[in-house]
């Protein structure tokens, strides 16, 4: 009875009248639910293959005989299409979301709607981006064939550069428009060239080594090895010479005191003294001073007296300073200059 229900309701069909028939007979033998089904079924007009948007001919299906249901012409859906298995596509547009778990990929964008987005989380294989402009190895190696800018912080463990020399290019790239013939002026050598710079507390600059090789500390400079200059420049500061006076009391007849706070200098003995007295923070109990005279000594031989750490009492106004005396003996009827160096 049940097949003859089903033959009765499919017989409006032409050319899928004995491809359904057979389609059914297998149904039911399969036990399906195709025999409580077959009562619904609206037996009237048949679809037309008239290939219209909104009707889609029977005639593009086809049934093979591994069971695959094929289509052979376009089939537009207007709404969703639930897929809750696998499905195979050879080619594949999307026009505007693809969204796959939590990876959303909109138009040129890339998103995760979780925390973390992972690229190769398997930790095999390389990453090649941009036709080999940044390669990510499995290792852990990144080769960047290009320029590198970071507007942050570079913290890393060791540098080392290409065949050990690590280089640093203190020129900007605008200083390759200069000419070779000519001479860049002041403001271009300001623009073209910088520095290299080393940051202490507060960010203030302790060290720094310019385009032209020049080096500056604000601290000091220890080497365990050799040091070899084509010239060695003391820096100097004023000095303020003291000219011995009634302050001094009886020991005013014979020495002068100066006042500084460089590490070399040029000094004088006043005509009539006997010594000079400089007072200088430089001073250490690991002083060496070395004296050279300036003018003529009349055979006078000139030496440290002595060398002296002194306390500090706080007191701006007191010569409280570390000192060294530098004398002659016998006093002359004009006064001595001589250069004065205190090396550590």
């Amino acid at each position: 009875e049940l097949e003859e229900l089903i033959i009765k309701n499919i017989a409006n069909y032409d050319s899928g009248v004995d491809q359904g028939k057979s389609m059914a007979i297998d149904s039911i033998s399969t036990g399906s639910s195709l025999a409580g089904q077959a009562e619904n079924w609206d037996t009237g007009t048949p679809p037309t293959t008239s290939g219209t948007n909104d009707q889609l001919p029977i005639s593009n299906f086809q049934n093979n005989e591994g069971g695959q249901l094929t289509l052979t012409d376009d089939l537009v859906l207007a709404s969703n299409l639930i897929i809750q298995g696998k499905a195979t596509i050879e080619e594949a547009f999307v026009n505007k979301h693809l969204l796959v778990g939590n990876i959303a990929i909109t138009e040129n964008t890339i998103s995760t709607l979780a925390d973390t987005l992972y690229i190769q989380p398997s930790g095999t294989g390389k990453i090649d981006l941009l036709a080999g402009v940044m390669i990510i190895e499995d290792n852990g190696s990144v080769a960047i064939n290009g320029n590198l800018t970071v507007n942050g912080k570079i913290i890393a463990q060791e540098y080392q550069g290409e065949g050990g020399n690590f280089a640093v290019n203190l020129a900007s790239p605008t200083s390759a428009a200069t000419s070779e013939e000519s001479e860049p002026t002041s403001e271009e050598s300001a623009s073209t060239f910088g520095k290299m710079m080393i940051k202490g507390f507060d960010g203030k600059t302790v060290a720094s080594i310019d385009a032209t090789g020049s080096a500056r500390f604000t601290g000091d400079l220890t080497a365990s090895g050799n040091a070899t200059f084509a010239k060695v420049n003391i820096a100097t500061a004023s000095a303020e010479t003291i000219i011995a006076g009634s302050n001094f009391g009886e020991m005013a007849a014979d020495f002068a005191k100066i006042r500084t706070n460089a590490t070399a200098g040029e000094g004088i003995i006043p005509a009539g003294k006997t010594e000079v007295i400089i007072y200088t923070e430089k001073l250490t109990q690991g002083s060496l001073v070395y004296i050279t005279p300036a003018s003529d000594t009349e055979n006078k031989v000139l030496f440290v007296k002595e060398k002296v750490i002194v306390p500090s009492s706080g007191q701006p106004d007191q010569l409280d300073s570390n000192y060294f005396a530098v004398a002659i003996k016998g006093a002359l009827t004009k006064e001595i200059k001589f250069n004065w160096w205190i090396i550590n």
